[in-house]
């Protein structure tokens, strides 16, 4: 990992609230990390209970995003793009706003059925 916007991480016995931060970033990003750097961290999570507290946290994070299931578009997502893909270059919604993407062109049409739902038609 190049760490060159990243303070150095903390010698073996340094301490104080500053090293805690720096190994809290570095636990962040612990995937890209060399195994000397991974085990000089785990030397100072070890002996600190606040970083061993904050790594077994990310760790249970992390596990809980990897259970996830995988998912999809809803519907909606993908009719906004079958639409965009077949309209007209330069298309926009029937309040006439342009959708500047996908994504704002299903906000667009949030915020205007929000506001009336006879303002605009499905995007």
């Amino acid at each position: 990992m190049n760490s060159t916007d990243l303070p150095p991480i903390p010698k073996v016995g340094e301490d104080g609230p500053q090293v805690c931060n720096t190994v809290r970033l570095y636990l962040a990003v612990l995937d890209d990390l060399s195994t000397e750097q991974v085990n000089l961290l785990f030397k100072h999570v070890q002996t600190c209970s606040t970083c061993t507290a904050e790594f077994q946290l990310l760790n249970s994070a992390t596990r809980l995003v990897e259970g996830l299931g995988a998912t999809s578009p809803s519907h909606r997502v993908d009719a906004a793009i079958m639409a965009l893909q077949f309209d007209q270059p330069g298309s926009s919604c029937v309040c006439g706003n342009p959708p500047l993407c996908v994504l704002d062109l299903y906000a667009l049409h949030r915020s205007c059925s929000q506001r009336s739902k006879s303002l605009c038609t499905p995007c």
